[in-house]
């Protein structure tokens, strides 16, 4: 067996780029995307990262076809996006006292970018994302606020995924919340 040859940083650049594509293809979720991301920038050999490309093929095959949107309508209540879950492309939550929660680490994306756009009156449209992954958040509340809790931040990787999210509310905003993975245990 041959001895582990030491990386360099273009390396690791070329490996977060394959996992991005292979989390935009549906064979990784965000929070395992963000994961081994983690591992990605700590690996020191060759034998590290194909260690953190286990289990995917060496070509990424074309995506499937994304669906274009989804609509959220809420009525004094809430929707509640938990778990495995396919991401079209755009998101579109309309509230009326109402509070779109949408966690995302567990999710696939079916595009590279995902824009969301939330339009409420009295009310919070929250994303629970993985850190590491990109997320602009724009648009204008009234007797609110967009707010993002991030309580440690890890590298983003340059032409990963993204989240774009639009709030217009009164009463309300947007809240975007970036928690680490968990890692799995070792047995």
């Amino acid at each position: 067996m041959a001895d582990a040859v030491r990386i360099a940083d273009a390396d690791r650049e070329r490996a977060a780029l394959e996992l991005r594509d292979h989390c935009v293809e549906g064979r990784l979720t965000l929070e395992e995307f963000s994961a081994r991301l983690d591992e990605v920038y700590a690996a020191a050999t060759d034998r590290d990262l194909e260690a953190v490309l286990r289990e995917l093929p060496e070509r990424a095959a074309p995506a499937p076809a994304a669906r274009r949107f989804s609509l959220f309508f809420l009525l004094i209540g809430s929707v509640q996006r938990r778990g495995p879950w396919r991401v079209p492309r755009r998101i579109f939550a309309l509230s009326l006292f109402g509070a779109p929660d949408l966690d995302f680490r567990q999710a696939v994306l079916e595009a590279a970018e995902v824009r969301i756009t939330s339009i409420s009156l009295v009310g919070v449209v929250t994303a629970i994302v993985p850190a590491g992954i990109e997320v602009e958040l724009g648009g204008l509340a009234l007797i609110g606020g967009n707010d993002f809790v991030t309580r440690d931040q890890v590298a983003q990787v340059a032409g990963g995924p993204r989240i774009r999210i639009r709030s217009f509310a009164l009463l309300g905003g947007a809240r975007i919340k970036h928690v680490r993975p968990e890692l799995p245990k070792a047995s």
